[in-house]
């Protein structure tokens, strides 16, 4: 029962802190890496 409360702790915090980053070639070194500025 331990192991599998660590399991669901360590996956939910792993996944607590993801975001989306979005990249574009061309894209500009200052812009804030939005959809709307990649």
């Amino acid at each position: 029962m331990k192991t599998i409360l660590l399991t669901v702790l360590l996956t939910v915090a792993a996944t607590a802190h993801a975001t989306d980053y979005y990249v574009a070639p061309n894209g500009n070194d200052h812009a804030a890496g939005t959809k709307a500025a990649p």
